[in-house]
């Protein structure tokens, strides 16, 4: 075998490897590719895909939803504000991939809230047993609304703040 003959292979053996590493990035989003843009070949690169996707999936899932059962309501913060950062982590855990059953989200959610809040869920839940956090929010804040609606004159009320939280499980 020539020199010029292995020249020639290892170029086109590289212009292969940019090609498929080219169509490998493209199909990743921004998060994955800043765990693997600095792979070297496009067999380094599925390696780390496949490590990152397949090796660890089980032990990341894992710390996801210890995640989400561990947040709580900040003393100082209201319901609505609440909802948002629940829904936050939420949404970054689905970002990852993951997806968590709606019985998991809502318990982890309804644990946190303080008594006023949690037999109203209680409630909400025993007419509603198929509803899923989304439809909860939804029907939280229309409370909140609701009793703002009443209550124009207080900035915030009682029941929609986290002073006094039992935790409600």
């Amino acid at each position: 075998v020539h020199s010029d003959e292995l020249e020639f292979d290892n170029k086109t053996t590289a212009m292969k490897d940019e090609e498929v590493k080219s169509y490998i990035f493209s199909t990743l989003n921004e998060k994955q590719l800043v765990r693997v843009g600095t792979c070297s070949t496009a067999k380094v690169l599925w390696d780390r895909i496949k490590e990152t996707h397949e090796g660890v999936a089980a032990e990341t899932k894992e710390i996801a939803v210890h995640r989400l059962m561990n947040i709580s309501m900040k003393k100082s913060e209201n319901l609505l504000d609440y909802i948002g950062r629940f829904e936050h982590v939420l949404g970054s855990i689905e970002l990852e991939g993951y997806d968590i059953d709606d019985s998991t989200v809502v318990a982890a959610f309804k644990r946190t809230l303080n008594a006023n809040i949690g037999m109203k869920v209680v409630n909400y839940l025993s007419m509603n047993p198929k509803a899923n956090f989304q439809n909860l929010a939804t029907y939280l804040k229309l409370l909140h609304f609701e009793e703002r609606k009443f209550n124009d004159n207080q900035e915030e009320t009682t029941l929609y703040t986290n002073s006094n939280r039992n935790n409600y499980q």
